[in-house]
Parts: structure tokens; sequence; C-alpha cells
């Protein structure tokens, strides 16, 4: 679905792939690299976020992080669309790696 793939020297802004069309123009990952809060769009924590929720962006997202010298970082969210809402007071959610 999304994949950032910085090996070989790329940078991480051209390294930005999007597989699902579907969130092609919805989907944006932040790759920072010191945490600070992590409640904060702005953090320097990775984090995927999306725009603009539907029922059909439920599910699984998994990350995997693979570093050169340590281990393997495996995560899983499982996001549970609830409810449909008439006013979107918060069109952006914030999936923490």
């Amino acid at each position: 679905m999304f994949c950032v793939d910085a090996r070989k020297g790329v940078s991480l802004e051209a390294a930005r792939r999007v597989t699902d069309e579907n969130l092609a123009s919805r989907a944006y990952m932040n790759t920072g690299t010191s945490p600070t809060s992590p409640s904060s769009s702005s953090s320097p924590y990775a984090h995927l976020m999306l725009e603009l929720l539907t029922p059909d962006d439920a599910g699984e997202y998994a990350c995997r992080v693979d570093f050169r010298k340590e281990r393997t970082r495996n995560s899983v969210i499982f996001l549970k669309i609830i409810g449909k809402c008439k006013t979107i007071l918060f069109p952006i959610i914030i999936i923490m790696i």
C-alpha cells in the first residue's frame, strides 16, 4: 500500500511510493527522526497520516522498519471506523509507528 524505501542513498522524499490508488492523494508519511510529542501532526516521530477517512479505510495497517545496525521493528494497528460524521472536525488520522 504505502512504501518508503531509502536504500541505496535515495532521499526519504524521493522514496515514497503508494501502491493503492485510492490512498495516493490522501496518505502521507512523516519520517521524522527525533522524538517529541506524538500527539502533534508536526511531530518528528515517524507516522502515517490519512486524510478524509472512509469506511473502506478500516482494517489492519502494518509497519516494518529495517535498520542497518539494529533489529527490525514491526508494528500493527487495527483501524475501526465506527460511524459517519456530518461535520468533519478531525479529517486526518495519525498512525504512529
